[in-house]
């Protein structure tokens, strides 16, 4: 197993990066060719042996952050470190990496159908718009038609003739050919579409029902959807090239919901692609809501795997309660919460009369607003007298000056220093992660910076930025920056640092990854990176979301594991109560 991962680190004859980069490299953007992609990556790791070995001993975060340091890191860099640990770190990355993977394959499977769904809907609206004339016609026909029928004052041997006459015989039945397929045929459900594209299907679908395992609800043994897969994957291990395996006659059907068992259904029996097809779509909605879950995953596991086994919680249970105050006898919950909440009203009731912020009436809660200032023509001029004076004596300066200044007073810098240098600031150390962090911050690349910068190597700033800046030094510099923020006179005028702002800037993103999402609002492909912004004007935390991806679990995420890690390194010690 030693020897499997370090040929990771190896170029093979005839490719032209190494396997780990192979690894590393983010999924394409959602198709049968970067599924099976994603499944090649699951086998090669599962190859190296790592699946087997025992990490339940060893921390999930320092897991997640060996994942990190190898991401970062190149394999000259990964050869340079001890046997041992060199296989640690690859066997922490090589894990993570299969978990991610498989949370990666569940999102482009889910991508996949919902663009195949929104195709075949489009292309439904495309041929109703070349038929429109057509349906028009046939629905002034069918008013024609109504009137005659509704009339009371027109027997019924009458009517027949009132009909044709109205509309006549050929015209009638050329009408009714074209609408058939409107009503009963192959355009009358968008899922047809879907029974088009089974060929598709099964460029994929195969080897991702062998590579993924899948698992009912903790409280289901087992469902119709679990038991079609079964029958599934059996018939795709009989399946051998263009052998044709027949649907077994009692394959489950109980999945299938009523819209489309009239087409799945032909002439009592299932037709596989409809069948497939129909166990597809169900197979991502059990997923989406819940219902079934993946091995190994971290989004879509079970969710009892989130909680420590039985055995853990019986060790660390009496010392729990002990020290969060919580009862431990079932039979106490029921008053121990009432008594909680009785004591939160009579705490609401006794300074209900001095809240100005919020209060209750018959209408329900009513929140004050704060009454905007109206400055006469006066102040208007004396704030842009102020304007023009702050745009006279306002000091200007680059940026490589502006970071040297604020590094010489609060020394962020020092959280990138190796250990070895903690408290020794050299200045062409110093300079170096300043060039860094301006490579990486303003998105020019270290290759680039090198080249501007003279003095400065390539080399140089690779070893800062794979060895020095890392996640938990990056987390601590701009902590740092945001205390010295709360701690400037001018910020007290801006706000107090216990509210905050969080917005998503939208940026292009060119490349064919998973992560790329079409922006109606940006009009092209882009990724949003979601900005917390406190009221003193210090920006605290930001994350990269999905343009589709609604703002307000990234928004409820990010702000309690934020708060939570401030509280923890005791650096700020401010109430953030998140405001969109």
């Amino acid at each position: 197993m030693a020897e499997t991962i370090n040929r990771l680190l190896d170029i093979q004859p005839g490719e032209t990066v190494s396997a780990l980069q192979k690894i590393k490299s983010n999924p394409a953007k959602s198709s049968a060719p970067a599924m099976n992609a994603l499944m090649h990556k699951m086998a090669a790791i599962e190859a190296t042996g790592i699946l087997g070995v025992d990490l339940s001993w060893l921390n999930a975060n320092y897991q997640r952050a060996m994942f990190h340091y190898v991401r970062k890191c190149t394999a000259d860099r990964l050869r340079e470190l001890t046997g041992p640990r060199r296989l640690a770190t690859l066997t922490c990355f090589l894990r993570q990496s299969y978990r991610d993977t498989i949370d990666q394959a569940v999102d482009m499977f889910d991508k996949i159908i919902i663009r195949m769904q929104a195709d075949t809907a489009r292309e439904l609206d495309e041929q109703m718009c070349e038929q429109r004339k057509t349906i028009k016609v046939a629905l002034s026909s069918l008013r024609a038609l109504g009137e005659i029928i509704l009339d009371d004052d027109i027997d019924d041997v009458a009517l027949r003739p009132k009909l044709f006459a109205a509309v006549p015989r050929d015209k009638l039945q050329e009408q009714v050919a074209g609408l058939h397929d409107w009503v009963s045929g192959k355009r009358s459900d968008a899922f047809y579409g879907i029974v088009r594209r089974f060929s598709y299907f099964r460029q994929f679908s195969p080897t991702m029902l062998s590579a993924l395992e899948f698992f009912p609800d903790a409280g289901q043994t087992s469902s119709p959807c679990m038991e079609a897969i079964q029958v599934l994957r059996k018939m795709n291990i009989e399946q051998h090239g263009h052998k044709k395996v027949m649907l077994p006659d009692d394959a489950p059907v109980d999945f299938i919901p009523k819209r489309l068992a009239p087409i799945v259904m032909d002439g009592g029996l299932p037709s596989r692609p409809a069948w497939e097809c129909a166990l597809m779509l169900k197979l991502q909605e059990e997923l989406k809501s819940g219902n079934i879950s993946v091995g190994n995953s971290k989004r879509f596991g079970r969710f009892d795997d989130y909680f420590l086994p039985q055995e853990q919680w019986a060790f660390r249970r009496e010392t729990f309660f002990q020290r969060s105050g919580l009862p431990s006898d079932p039979n106490e919950v029921a008053g121990y919460l009432k008594t909680r909440l009785n004591r939160a009203y009579d705490l609401f009731l006794q300074t209900a009369p001095d809240n100005s912020y919020a209060s209750v009436d018959e209408d329900g809660w009513c929140l004050s607003v704060d009454n905007p200032e109206k400055p006469g023509k006066e102040a208007d001029e004396k704030l842009d007298r102020l304007k023009s004076w702050l745009g006279r004596h306002m000091r200007t300066t680059r940026l490589t000056d502006m970071l040297i200044e604020v590094d010489n007073d609060i020394r962020f810098t020092d959280h990138f220093l190796p250990p070895a240098q903690k408290g020794k600031r050299d200045r062409k150390e110093i300079c170096t992660i300043l060039a860094a962090v301006l490579g990486h911050g303003c998105n020019l690349g270290l290759g680039t910076m090198a080249d501007l910068i003279q003095g400065i190597s390539y080399k140089q700033l690779r070893r800062v930025s794979d060895w020095q800046m890392t996640q938990e030094a990056q987390r601590a510099a701009l902590a740092a920056v945001v205390h010295a923020i709360s701690r400037l006179d001018t910020t007290i005028y801006w706000g107090e640092g216990r509210t905050s702002a969080s917005d998503g800037q939208r940026f292009a993103l060119p490349r064919r990854i998973l992560q790329q999402t079409y922006s109606t609002c940006f009009s092209d492909f882009a990724l949003e990176f979601y900005t917390f912004l406190a009221d003193n004007y210090a920006p605290f935390h930001s994350m990269p979301v999905e343009c589709t991806d609604r703002d307000a679990a990234s928004c409820l995420t990010a702000f309690s594991t934020t708060k939570a890690t401030w509280r923890s390194r005791n650096i700020i010690r401010i109430r953030m109560a998140t405001r969109n």
